[in-house]
């Protein structure tokens, strides 16, 4: 449960930052066309005009180098992020590979959840917390009798 809330927190993050580079680059496509325009004015201007011309371009041009700095800082921070939160889930799934909850051969090989039961839980919490039929955790885990759980008892819970 966790995993996929850190997956949906970490895709939203990604959505955002996307956002971000977006914006930067039509702000740079936009100051290019103004660049450009501005070129076009400065053939048809002269002497003190083309002073005020060159000094536009300047400011645009400068603004343009902040906005590229500022992409860069951006794509270096999604970078990072990315990694450490691959590094994150590929440590979380080894865990929950490694896990001690033992699955019933039919199971095997099946993708889900590792859950530790806590004092006074039931199977049918469990089992509605993931969504879960409860003769499907009965399954997967070979439990003999379902209303015996002990606390710290590790369940694995098929998707």
């Amino acid at each position: 449960m966790q995993q996929r809330e850190d997956q949906l927190l970490f895709q939203e993050e990604t959505r955002r930052l996307a956002g971000r580079i977006e914006a930067l680059e039509l702000e740079i496509d936009r100051l290019t066309r103004e660049i450009d325009s501005v070129r076009r004015e400065q053939g048809d201007l002269a002497g003190s005009g083309l002073r005020a011309v060159e000094s536009r371009l300047d400011i645009v041009e400068s603004r343009i180098r902040e906005v590229d700095a500022e992409r860069e800082k951006d794509k270096t921070e999604i970078v990072e992020r990315l990694g450490s939160k691959i590094t994150e889930v590929m440590k979380s799934s080894k865990k929950t590979a490694s896990g001690s909850a033992k699955r019933s051969d039919r199971y095997a090989n099946a993708y889900g959840l590792e859950h530790e039961v806590k004092p006074g839980e039931s199977l049918s919490e469990i089992a509605s917390t993931y969504g879960v039929k409860l003769q499907t955790i009965v399954d997967a885990n070979d439990l003999e009798n379902p209303n015996h759980l002990r606390a710290g008892q590790k369940l694995f819970i098929p998707e």
